[in-house]
């Protein structure tokens, strides 16, 4: 848990309950409508597109709860509202990688029993010492190694599957977006950390973008994941050349036994 609370961003050190006595940051607060929209967006692409993964859909509502929590800490910052925010990030770096499940080598059997159990091992543990000691860095630490580890698979397919590497383009686009809003985010904990937050400018704002930018992140990201699950399960739908042919085998023996029934 932060032990800076209740002044967390530039927002509220400059500018605390300025437009209304029940909400602390204005800006922080609103700018989590960004996350439902694109969610409402994902979940209308996966109800018109097929789909055999059921975590692409948990992403989307995780993300949904992510801007629920996110609205209550930034509107009234506590340790409990606090909690409501990271939590929820955490299931959401989490679900990236649930939805990669039987892509990659590493999240296919035998090996995503390995990589899941170690990867919730060390969130769960690290979340713990985060409570316990109360670093916000910690939390940093855990959301960054999550975020990063789907984002490694997902350049490994790019550089290893000519079906996942058509789609590359929109993948990038999810990583120029998070590298914006993950900049204004760090450029705005430095400025706070210095004691020199703007108080003009729109510089005091730069959570806010971190909230638009990866919003947009998350649907390119998504974008990306619909496509490979797409992919994949026309491959699998559609038959081998070998597979094919042992049909063709078995109908005419089954054809020519018949017939011969059929004299006898």
């Amino acid at each position: 848990m932060n032990t800076s609370l209740p002044s967390l961003w530039c927002e509220y050190v400059v500018s605390p309950y300025s437009v209304s006595t029940l909400i602390a940051e204005w800006v922080n607060t609103w700018t989590n409508v960004f996350y439902p929209i694109v969610a409402l967006y994902g979940l209308q692409r996966l109800s018109s597109v097929p789909s055999t993964s059921p975590f692409l859909k948990l992403s989307e509502l995780i993300l949904i709860v992510v801007s629920v929590g996110s609205f209550c800490f930034h509107a009234a910052p506590s340790a409990f509202t606090e909690l409501l925010d990271e939590f929820p990030m955490i299931l959401l770096a989490l679900s990236y990688l649930l939805c990669l499940t039987n892509k990659h080598a590493l999240l296919r059997p035998p090996f995503y029993v390995y990589t899941f159990f170690l990867t919730i091992c060390s969130v769960v543990t690290g979340f713990i010492a985060y409570q316990v000691f109360g670093e916000y860095e910690i939390f940093l630490m855990i959301f960054t190694a999550q975020t990063v580890f789907p984002i490694l698979i997902c350049l490994h397919l790019l550089y290893t599957d000519k079906e996942v590497a058509q789609f590359k383009t929109v993948f990038l686009k999810s990583l120029a977006c998070i590298a914006v809003g993950r900049g204004c985010w760090e450029y705005e904990r430095l400025l706070y950390s210095l004691g020199v937050c703007p108080t003009a400018g729109g510089r005091q704002f730069l959570h806010g973008y971190w909230h638009l930018f990866s919003a947009l992140s998350h649907g390119f990201l998504m974008a990306f994941l619909r496509q490979i699950d797409a992919v994949k399960n026309k491959k699998k739908e559609i038959p081998s050349q070998s597979d094919s042919a042992q049909d063709l085998e078995m109908q005419r023996l089954i054809g020519r036994t018949e017939m011969q029934a059929v004299k006898e």
